[in-house]
Parts: C-alpha cells; sequence; structure tokens
C-alpha cells in the first residue's frame, strides 16, 4: 500500500462531476483532503487499469469517482505500514509502536506519511 500526493491541476473538470460522493465534486478551497481509494473489483483486473492508464494517462487517485472516506480504508493501512519514528525513520518493531509510516508517491518527489499507529492519522509528511 501506498500513500498519493495528487494536485488540484491533476483532477480534470469532468472526472469531478463523476466523484463517488457530493463533497468530492468540487476542489475544496479549505485545502487538502485526505481520501482513500476503492480497491478494483478484482486483483487480476490489471489489464483494464492498465488500458485505462494507456488511454486517459491518468491513474485512479486522479479519479474521484474512486475515492471512499479514509476512515474506510484507514485499518488496511497497518498491513503494510513500518513502525517508525516521528521522523519517519525506521523504529525498533519488537515493541508497540506509537508511530508508523508508508511511502508517498507524488508527482514531484517522494517522502513518508508518519501515522499515529493505533488511529492510522497522519500526524506528519517528510520528503526527501
Amino acid at each position: 500500500m501506498r500513500l498519493a500526493v495528487v494536485l488540484a491541476n491533476e483532477v480534470e473538470a469532468v472526472d469531478l462531476t463523476r466523484a463517488s460522493r457530493p463533497e468530492w465534486t468540487h476542489l475544496s478551497s479549505r485545502g487538502p483532503q485526505l481520501v482513500g481509494l476503492k480497491p478494483g473489483a478484482q486483483r487480476t483486473d490489471h489489464t483494464s487499469v492498465l488500458a485505462a492508464f494507456l488511454d486517459t494517462g491518468m491513474d485512479r487517485e486522479q479519479k474521484p469517482v474512486w475515492y471512499v472516506p479514509y476512515a474506510k480504508i484507514a485499518p488496511r493501512l497497518s498491513i503494510t505500514a513500518t513502525p517508525s519514528t516521528t521522523n519517519g525513520q525506521p523504529a525498533d518493531s519488537s515493541t508497540s509502536p506509537r508511530f508508523v509510516s508508508l511511502p508517498i508517491v507524488a508527482r514531484h518527489g517522494t517522502g513518508r506519511m508518519v501515522l499515529n499507529a493505533a488511529t492510522h492519522l497522519p500526524q506528519k509528511v517528510v520528503t526527501y
């Protein structure tokens, strides 16, 4: 699992009209929004995902029709999140960690999102 940063200019206006919830039919004036992506219908359906990307040049995270509330996917983050310090560095996994982190993929850089291990709410973004 990874986290992706999508800039407002990477979302097409026509895709906003197809958003899965009313609050995602327009760009937020309150700053970044934290959302999850609903999983594809089938784990083996890579061909159709690849075809859609090749046709449009857009990944699923740029299409609001795939968005779901972050709380719905947050528990799944613990599957691949790694124990970390508040600065996103690896932490001792023999104790119950206070923080975990996941990689962030963005068109303009990379980093890690540090999450509270219990709630999976973001605590800090560390960029490289």
